[in-house]
């Protein structure tokens, strides 16, 4: 009998552009690390996940997520981080380094999420999906049957997490939609069912 893959989904911590409502998307600011609570929240889910024991910690690249992996990887005895930029941020483009509500009040239609823009090049959630879900293909082919903790950020997780309960993307990215609180932790069971949908997806 197959053995379940394990997923634990973890929002970065609380950062810096968190409390100041600045867009920092890939590449990021570097400036932006996680603050003093974001640190004691990731400390918290930490200890969940070493708790229930992980075999792999993948990570996106930026300044939070990578700080946040580091916690995790002590509270797991020094498990190495393997860093994979498809978990990484969404690109806001132009936006990049700006206050969301900015954004928000120049886009403030969902079909502007989904889709992206080129001129002002960001990142649709449509593609965004498609690169976490080909990085989740790329783990479960490594590591069927193990216990992984993703270490990322709230859009992507979000899509993410939808793709994984076969959600639209119009579904996942709904006000009424899952969404991850900062320092966060997800534990989700990836079965054959939830398996032959995810591989299938986008081909």
């Amino acid at each position: 009998m197959e053995r379940v893959t394990v997923f634990f989904l973890i929002r970065h911590g609380e950062a810096e552009s968190n409390t100041r409502g600045i867009l920092d998307s890939f590449p990021g600011n570097p400036a932006f690390g996680l603050t003093e609570i974001g640190r004691r929240q990731v400390s918290l889910s930490a200890g969940v996940v070493a708790a229930e024991g992980i075999d792999a910690l993948f990570s996106s690249p930026m300044r939070r997520t990578r700080e946040t992996a580091e916690i995790v990887s002590e509270a797991c005895g020094g498990l190495s981080i393997r860093f994979d930029e498809r978990l990484r941020e969404s690109d806001n483009g132009i936006w990049n380094g700006r206050p969301i509500d900015e954004f928000r009040e120049r886009h403030p239609a969902l079909s502007s999420y989904i889709d992206g823009n080129v001129e002002e090049g960001t990142e649709g959630y449509q593609a965004m999906r498609q690169r976490m879900v080909e990085s989740v293909r790329d783990v479960l082919r490594e590591f069927a049957g193990c216990r992984i903790a993703l270490v990322s950020h709230g859009d992507p997780l979000e899509q993410l997490h939808g793709a994984l309960f076969g959600e639209t993307v119009g579904e996942s990215a709904g006000k009424d939609s899952w969404y991850p609180e900062t320092g966060s932790v997800t534990r989700v069971e990836i079965d054959s069912e939830i398996r032959a949908h995810l591989l299938s997806e986008n081909r």
